[in-house]
């Protein structure tokens, strides 16, 4: 039957050629590029990923500096409050009659009868 329509001058149809062949292929093909595609994606994510974190971690070392700068700053202007100076910048000594706000009390809302509530 082959020969037959090779004599005729009919395409023969090869296992290269068939249609389930080539949808395998073609298949086979867009699952290649598909991973091809994630590959990159979380490849460059990671990258991205990096640099960031290289960029904070040299953010963080900066902060750091700064925090301990003016911590030590915060430190020797605190030595340098006395009695004496806060007497120059118009403080006053705090006087020992305090008085404070008071409320006379609600009604008792718990009677205690023999230690029971």
């Amino acid at each position: 039957m082959t020969i037959k329509a090779a004599q005729l001058g009919e395409k023969l149809e090869t296992f290269e050629t068939s249609p389930m062949f080539m949808k395998f292929w073609y298949g086979m093909l867009g699952v290649i590029g598909a991973l091809a595609l994630m590959y990159g994606y979380y490849l460059s994510g990671t990258v991205f990923n990096i640099v960031g974190r290289k960029v904070t971690e040299e953010e963080i070392r900066m902060l750091s500096s700064t925090v301990a700068d003016l911590e030590v700053e915060y430190l020797t202007l605190d030595k340098a409050i006395t009695l004496d100076k806060a007497t120059e910048l118009g403080f006053k000594e705090v006087s020992s009659s305090a008085h404070f706000a008071v409320r006379a009390p609600q009604a008792q809302a718990l009677l205690v009868k023999n230690n029971e509530l």
